[in-house]
């Protein structure tokens, strides 16, 4: 499991499209920065909980389908299969790859939006660890591990970047839409204020449900 991951981390680093996306993103959250009021104040907290989220976010979900996709491509992931590495370690590698990836934009990004706003002359207030801010992260991080594993079994699925991310936007688009028919019929608030229980079942069930798909449809398809 190991050298599948190591194996996995040294080709996403390799890959042109990792640092040109990490480009664009530092970019985008650099203009997020500059958009900051001059002279007003800001917690770091509140950087690190709204600095660059959904464009990191997004960038991260673009890369996931080309590192995954283009394995099949250009004939990687035939090599890996016919060597003998597992097809589970395979994809629990490539989810914690893809997790690793976020991680490490948010970062980057968090870093960049302080440093332009002290360039706006933004002071900066460390602020109080609220149970709000805790559950805005779980949440968060749950939301992207939702989206993360719904996009990694499409692109198994499908081995294609372009029928990914047609897919993907399908797929989320369902999602958006069963959320507010859900909020509409049957009177149910999903958000962290609410229904704290329902959100965390809904998210859980999702992310075991694509897994559990892509794993299996991984170890029975045939790689050519």
């Amino acid at each position: 499991m190991f050298n599948v991951f190591r194996a996995d981390f040294y080709r996403l680093v390799r890959m042109k499209s990792f640092w040109i996306l990490l480009t664009l993103s530092i970019f985008i959250t650099a203009l997020d920065a500059r958009g900051v009021c001059p002279g007003s104040c800001m917690t770091i907290l509140g950087c690190i909980e709204y600095s660059g989220l959904n464009t990191s976010f997004f960038v991260v979900l673009t890369l996931v389908v080309i590192f995954t996709c283009s394995e099949f491509s250009n004939g990687t992931m035939k090599n890996r299969i016919f060597k003998g590495c597992n097809r589970i370690s395979i994809y629990l590698s490539k989810i914690t790859i893809c997790l690793c990836a976020r991680l490490f934009f948010r970062i980057v990004n968090i870093f960049v939006f302080i440093f332009m706003a002290r360039v706006n002359r933004v002071t900066f207030e460390f602020g109080l660890i609220s149970n709000e801010f805790l559950q805005h992260i779980l949440y968060n991080s749950l939301y992207v591990l939702t989206l993360l594993s719904i996009t990694l079994t499409l692109a198994m699925i499908f081995k294609s970047t372009t029928r990914t991310i047609i897919a993907a936007c399908v797929v989320f688009y369902l999602l958006i839409f069963a959320i507010i028919f859900i909020q509409k019929f049957s009177g149910l608030l999903i958000d962290i204020s609410n229904s704290e229980i329902l959100t965390l079942a809904i998210t859980l069930c999702l992310i075991t449900l694509s897994t559990a798909i892509g794993i299996q449809h991984f170890k029975t398809s045939d790689i050519k």
